[in-house]
């Protein structure tokens, strides 16, 4: 009786460990497939040069200043002296008198 129950444990036991170790062979095979996966999914993003962003060029026209001009400085006439005037004066009776 001992040894078929023996027999029987040991089958079971037998089984179990056969499953136990099928189920783990099977969880490192899809664990490393997936990180081989997700490394050479990583490399390849990284790998690749990205393009830059253009920036956007503004559409209007910016619009030129307008030059000021600069206003000439008027030149102050001397004021003439009473000698100077008086020359005038005589130089313009003159004048009429040649008339």
């Amino acid at each position: 009786m001992r040894a078929a129950v023996l027999r029987c444990s040991f089958i079971i036991v037998g089984k179990l460990v056969v499953v136990v170790v099928v189920v783990v062979v099977v969880v490192v095979v899809v664990v490393v497939v997936v990180v081989v996966v997700v490394a050479q999914v990583v490399v390849v993003v990284v790998g690749t040069p990205r393009k830059k962003a253009k920036k956007k060029k503004n559409r209007k026209k910016k619009k030129k200043k307008k030059k000021k001009k600069k206003k000439k400085k008027k030149k102050k006439k001397k004021k003439k002296r009473k000698k100077d005037r008086k020359k005038n004066n005589n130089k313009k009776k003159n004048k009429k008198k040649n008339k």
